[in-house]
């Protein structure tokens, strides 16, 4: 026998679904509705007296204040902090063949400056004005680049790259680096220098155009992440016979038991004069603002002594000659003596 399938009644099934359908949003409308009480109301009031509390009391305080102090007082300006800081920074770099005291006067340099930055040694076989790219692309406004030559000789060269000129070659003379000098002076790392420029700067139009430029390239910016808001130390620069001499000074503050009242200088170091050979008006590059016609190259001076030293050889040279010649005519035998047979006994 075949089984039939059950029938399913359908139509009866859907009777209760239709019928829950109507009967629930009836009894939903139907239902008491709570009234929810606003909490929001009883919050704001104590919100609103606390700062209208804050308000009187800041009030009371400024007023006091006021009374205190004038508020367009000119001995107390007023301070604003920068919250800004302005990111300048100066790229420290050298050419290839420098000695170890140029790169101990390189790092002595790099930490007297908190806003430098150093770059790996330069090829000098690329021209001087890849030194502006490189900086810009480090993001700095000034570069000091050491070049050294032979070995011997050491050149800096200090540029203004944000400005677009200008920059001034110097040679470096007189090198002494804080190890060599062992002073007694000390400073705290990365705090901003006093920059001191003796009063022949403001005399020659070329002496000034070096005072901003030295200012632009050694002179840390006020709020630089890297530098701290203490000024404990000095760097000084003076024109002497021609050059501009490079010091660094310790500030040391009078001491309680002290019979001093003023502040003292200690030396600290490093040591060095700069001797003005050119200043172009672009960056690496331009037309020649000012050339020091006093100017001797060190190669010059070498090539003078060696003539000197070469004078004195010919002349030592000349007189051995003579000396041969001399000895060969038999300058180095006795003369004859015509009273010698004087006293001879006959035979």
């Amino acid at each position: 026998m075949v089984k039939r399938p059950r029938e399913v009644a359908v139509a009866s099934s859907s009777e209760p679904f239709a019928t829950l359908g109507e009967a629930v949003p009836t009894a939903i409308a139907s239902a008491p509705k709570r009234k929810r009480k606003d909490s929001r109301k009883d919050a704001v009031a104590p919100l609103d007296a606390l700062v209208a509390s804050h308000d009187n009391s800041s009030s009371d305080a400024a007023a006091s204040a006021s009374a205190v102090l004038p508020v367009n007082n000119p001995r107390y300006p007023a301070v604003q902090r920068r919250t800004a800081h302005k990111k300048k920074k100066t790229l420290v770099v050298c050419s290839r063949g420098v000695t170890s005291t140029n790169v101990e006067l390189m790092e002595d340099l790099l930490k007297l400056m908190p806003h430098a930055r150093k770059d790996p040694k330069f090829d000098k076989s690329e021209p001087l004005t890849s030194l502006g790219e490189i900086a810009e692309l480090n993001g700095c406004a000034a570069v000091l680049y050491f070049e050294a030559r032979k070995m011997k000789d050491l050149y800096l060269w200090v540029g203004a790259v944000k400005a677009g000129g200008p920059c001034a070659k110097f040679l470096v003379q007189q090198v002494r680096p804080m190890k060599d000098l062992r002073l007694t002076g000390n400073c705290l790392l990365g705090s901003r220098p006093i920059l001191s420029f003796d009063g022949a700067f403001d005399g020659a139009p070329y002496l000034q155009l070096l005072k901003q430029l030295l200012a632009h390239a050694f002179a840390p910016p006020k709020g630089h992440p890297r530098s701290k808001p203490f000024h404990d130390h000095v760097l000084s620069f003076s024109v002497l016979g021609g050059r501009v001499l490079v010091r660094h000074y310790q500030v040391v503050p009078p001491l309680h038991d002290s019979k001093k009242e003023g502040d003292t200088l200690v030396e600290i170091g490093p040591r060095l004069a700069l001797v003005p050979i050119r200043i172009l008006g672009g960056v690496f590059a331009g037309e020649t603002l000012y050339v020091n016609d006093t100017y001797q190259s060190p190669n010059l001076l070498r090539a003078e002594q060696k003539r000197r030293s070469a004078k004195r050889t010919i002349g030592h040279v000349a007189q051995k000659e003579k000396r041969r010649s001399r000895l060969a005519q038999g300058a180095d035998q006795p003369p004859a003596d015509d009273l010698a047979d004087v006293f001879a006994v006959g035979e």
